[in-house]
């Protein structure tokens, strides 16, 4: 190739009325704000300096301009090579041209440099490989990822125009108007005085997630992770009254594009890569950033310094909790973290399984059940019907609803409740008298489904639910009827009745247990143990009293070594020193090699083996509103191809966002050879599927059961 004449960085221009000179000094700024805010003093600051003044040197190619289809980070890294290094060969030199290279995207060890076509063979050879780990032992990794993603983030504020951005330490607040309730106030204040590492157990209804902010203290930044969306919105809404704060997960855009009708880039720029000084989001996205899945450096980074809430610890499953206590532990010191574990029904063992990975920190426990009056509640009674099932109480359901009462039915299976709701429909009960909601259901149309549910909290109805419920709703029923499930659940489900702290005392049946209907034990969500167990408990208390009584049965069975056993399943399962740790994987800087979704199944709450899908065609059927449906996902189809044929950014972003909308969770082993699908932004769009059907009023339903419905 000949030699280039590179143009002038005072003249030529970067982005937009910026000459590439300017850009470098915004940059440059910005990410010493983020510096001395974070206070991070490394070794590594000079590599990444060195990156930050060429990143964006390939635009002063003759051919590089705003129309182009040019890429400028191989030219920036051709800039860097020839004009600075001179060519030189060196372990740093091969450091920084990577990361010159890799600057608009995540940190993978595949690396396309012509220039110096050896550079991916040398930065995987055992020299550099033993170079970059006598370097950057651990910590200097960490901040050495970590500066390059505040690097990252202060280029895309000085491109998009907000070279103006500070970095916020956690406003001051009040809490009156907040925790209007000022005798609870008092016990909860008790949250500031918890030390770095911290539990709180308290009774449903007690507000600790509306406390949590008492424990944010002297950090400079706060996450509150939740079990699910519908919570991290409701919280947001109640947060947002008092100081400024964000939210971020999986599906976030979508709400963004329903609430504003246009995708504000600032404002999810600044909440998927936790920008704002508190941040409500999930325990998924937060270990994908620890596991450095895709541009992981621009998100990890904001953990530092930062005080973590994590409600409803007990809902992991073995290998989320694993790994969430891993990342906890391994970067307690480099980030200094403080951490608050909350639960309704937090089990002792629990709690003495997560303090042993503390074991040389000391940790303090509030316990509300301490509290006479917390162990005298008895908002619960439940009756035990074990020789009957469900659809066997549907005439005593529909009864209580007529006679004004609020109905709660819960199943195990979404093919169960879709039963019930049949059953319950042929009884002349109309739509809005009677609902149904489970995870089945395409995003769009569950989120429209808990907004009636939660219009018409105040009135008579029969809601039929899965486990969805048991965390993701914040509502309260007079009845409830439910499946024997494990005692955890069950102590969830519970907490959906009566829940009022200062609801009245029941001394008739207002829960009702039944048998569970298993169909097939293969793909039950629960074990047979368990479920054996559970009724065994239940058959035990007899005597049943005060609510605090199935907490301790719970801690009766809940062992310490069984729950040691399954994280060090997990952790065998996992190999994390072997796939993760080792340097010839992620080393701690690398990205890991996962497309999100694909990590979102392997790190799923309730079902171990789920992915999303979007049905599409002849799957979806249901009348009039099923050709609407079919139609709408066609539409935005074809606008996505015109978009992308036109170059139209704006439009491929809102189109790729609004097709998620109709992403459902289904099992993965749907997705068998009987499948036909393509692919959009990583989901699989089902125009076939073998023994299903997507129905607009029931959601996915069996093949079997299509011709009853129809």
């Amino acid at each position: 190739m000949n030699a280039i004449r590179w143009e002038s960085p005072y003249e030529k221009e970067s982005h937009p009325n910026k000459c590439l000179y300017c850009h470098i000094d915004e940059v440059e700024r910005i990410f010493k704000r983020f510096v001395d805010f974070y206070g991070i003093k490394s070794s590594a600051l000079s590599i990444v300096k060195e990156v930050m003044k060429y990143h964006d040197h390939g635009k002063l190619n003759p051919a590089w301009n705003f129309e182009s289809n040019i890429t400028h980070s191989n030219y920036s890294a051709k800039y860097y090579f020839e004009e600075v290094r001179n060519r030189e060969v060196s372990p740093e030199t091969a450091l920084i041209l990577y990361l010159i290279l890799h600057h608009h995207g995540a940190l993978k060890r595949s690396i396309g440099f012509k220039e110096w076509q050896g550079l991916e063979d040398y930065m995987r050879s055992e020299d550099w490989i033993k170079w970059f780990g006598e370097h950057f032992k651990f910590i200097e990794r960490v901040n050495l990822a970590d500066l390059y993603g505040l690097f990252k983030i202060s280029d895309c504020l000085s491109a998009s125009g907000h070279s103006y951005f500070i970095p916020q330490e956690i406003p001051s607040f009040s809490f009156e108007k907040f925790l209007p309730d000022e005798k609870r106030r008092k016990e909860q204040e008790a949250l500031r005085m918890i030390g770095r590492l911290g539990f709180l157990r308290a009774p449903t209804g007690w507000g600790k997630t509306k406390a949590s902010p008492l424990y944010f203290k002297k950090a400079k930044k706060a996450f509150l992770i939740l079990p699910t969306i519908t919570a991290i919105n409701k919280l947001y809404e109640d947060f947002a009254q008092i100081f400024d704060v964000g939210r971020y997960f999986y599906f976030y855009d979508v709400e963004a594009l329903e609430e504003s009708r246009v995708l504000a880039e600032y404002e999810l720029f600044l909440n998927q890569h936790f920008l704002k000084p508190v941040i409500i989001t999930t325990v998924d996205q937060m270990i994908l950033s620890f596991l450095q899945v895709g541009s992981y450096h621009m998100k990890r980074c904001m953990f530092r310094e930062s005080a973590i809430v994590l409600d409803e610890v007990h809902l992991l499953n073995p290998k989320m909790l694993y790994l969430l206590l891993h990342f906890l532990r391994k970067f307690w010191d480099v980030y200094n973290f403080n951490i608050l574990f909350m639960s309704a029904t937090f089990s002792r063992a629990l709690m003495d399984v997560i303090r042993e990975r503390f074991a040389d920190v000391s940790a303090q426990t509030l316990d509300m059940y301490e509290k006479e009056e917390y162990r005298a509640l008895r908002r619960v009674k439940f009756e035990l019907n074990f020789n009957a099932y469900l659809e066997d109480f549907i005439n005593d359901a529909i009864e209580r609803m007529e006679n004004g009462a609020r109905v709660l039915i819960i199943c195990n299976t979404v093919e169960y409740a879709v039963e019930l709701m049949r059953k319950i429909e042929e009884y002349g009960v109309r739509r809005g008298k009677v609902m149904l909601i489970h995870a089945r259901f395409t995003y769009d149309e569950r989120r429209k489904r808990e907004q009636e549910i939660y219009a018409k909290l105040k009135e008579p109805h029969i809601l039929i639910s899965t486990q969805v419920c048991e965390v993701s709703l914040d509502i309260s029923y007079d009845y409830l009827y439910t499946e024997l499930a494990p005692l955890p659940s069950l102590i969830q489900r519970f907490g959906r009745v009566n829940r009022g702290l200062y609801s009245s005392v029941k001394e008739k049946p207002n829960v009702f247990i039944t048998n569970a209907k298993v169909k097939n034990e293969r793909y039950y969500p629960y074990e047979k143990r368990d479920l054996e167990e559970a009724k065994k408990c239940l058959e035990e208390m007899a005597d049943f009293d005060r609510e605090i009584q199935i907490l301790e049965k719970f801690e009766e069975i809940e062992s310490k070594e069984e729950l040691e056993k399954r994280l060090e399943d997990a952790e065998k399962d996992l190999r994390l020193e072997t796939t993760f740790e080792n340097l010839y994987r992620t080393g701690y800087f690398f990205s890991l090699d996962l497309y999100e979704d694909e990590a979102r199944e392997l790190l799923s709450y309730r079902e171990s083996f789920s992915t999303l899908i979007i049905p599409f065609g002849d799957v979806i059927i249901g009348g009039e509103d099923a050709i609407k449906m079919r139609a709408s996902i066609e539409n935005i189809l074809k606008a996505i191809e015109r978009a992308k044929r036109g170059g139209d950014m704006q439009c491929l972003r809102e189109m790729l966002t609004r097709i998620k909308g109709y992403a459902v969770s289904v099992p993965i082993y749907w997705l068998g050879r009987n499948v036909e699908f393509m692919r959009y932004r990583g989901i699989p769009i089902v125009e076939k599927i073998s023994n299903y059907a997507y129905h607009v009023d029931y959601g996915f339903i069996k093949q079997e059961d299509i011709a009853v419905i129809l």
